[in-house]
């Protein structure tokens, strides 16, 4: 007989026969994505929104890739729900929306990572932005998946160091990490006179960003490098990931254009955001370019 290829699409009809009248019940289409022997991955063609649907109910499967979706989940509802309340300006609310899509993606490609799943997902909304910038997205899971191993091996040794420690597990410490990132991001938005620059001068490349339990993933993992060969190698991995990314930054988000042209700054007050004019002063509003790209 025959070896299935790991990533051959397995179609069980009568579960996809289930679920699709289940989808019919909640006005919603979707398409097959992907499945194995274990699950499928449906996703919803309007939201994009991915399902996940046992074909077997075993637990280490479930719990599998049950966690790696909270995971993605979690990823994609961010910028958290609160902060859409402080979205006070037109702005603000277009620049929460915006992140959330970014986020989507990058919780999609975060899952198939994870999973293993020999899959693309680019919708036509991905199709709209630069290589550059879909690269960006990619290396950002990439990285995200490097932190959710490293935080995986090194929270037992975290938990015996740091007994108070208010996560009970390594699922809860990486989903405040991401949400911490995203979330510290959009409300510095709301300081006023909070300059967003599309060149990459973030401390040269270096992440300002500051978590208590990365900071406790990273020492756990520095100090046992030498003892222990899988910490050792992921911890390196994820360093790695991190420096990919930083530059895949500085290349998409270079000062000045490859014709010499200088690449504009955005400036937020009072929740407005402005572009800088060509005198460098931030005069214009980032909703007249909003119109002048819909005409």
């Amino acid at each position: 007989m025959p070896r299935k290829d790991k990533h051959q699409t397995i179609i069980n009809q009568e579960l996809i026969t289930a679920v699709k009248n289940l989808a019919l019940a909640q006005n919603t289409e979707f398409k097959l994505v992907y499945g194995n022997d274990d699950y499928l991955i449906l996703q919803d063609i309007k939201t994009k929104d991915l399902g996940l649907f046992f074909t077997e109910p075993k637990l280490t499967t479930y719990l599998q890739a049950g966690i790696i979706f909270d995971l993605a989940d979690s990823i994609a509802d961010l910028p958290s729900d609160g902060l859409k309340q402080l979205a006070v300006t037109e702005d603000l609310l277009d620049e929460w929306k915006v992140q959330r899509q970014y986020n989507k993606i990058i919780a999609n490609k975060f899952l198939v990572e994870c999973l293993m799943l020999n899959i693309d997902l680019i919708d036509e909304y991905e199709k709209s932005f630069p290589k550059k910038i879909l690269e960006i997205f990619k290396l950002t899971a990439y990285k995200y998946r490097a932190l959710w191993n490293l935080t995986k091996v090194t929270f037992p040794h975290i938990k015996k160091l740091k007994t108070d420690l208010i996560f009970s597990t390594s699922k809860e410490l990486f989903t405040d990490i991401i949400r911490t990132f995203h979330d510290s991001y959009f409300e510095r938005l709301l300081i006023n006179n909070y300059v967003e620059s599309l060149s990459f001068k973030q401390n040269n490349g270096k992440e300002e960003f500051k978590h208590e339990g990365l900071s406790y993933i990273l020492w756990v993992s520095n100090n046992l490098v030498d003892k222990n060969r899988e910490i050792r190698l992921l911890k390196k991995h994820y360093q790695d990931c991190c420096n990919e990314l930083k530059e895949a930054m500085k290349d998409a988000y270079s000062t000045r254009t490859k014709d010499g042209r200088l690449i504009p700054s955005y400036v937020w007050e009072d929740g407005n955001c402005y572009l800088y004019d060509k005198t460098n002063k931030p005069s214009i509003p980032r909703a007249t370019l909003k119109m002048l790209n819909k005409t």
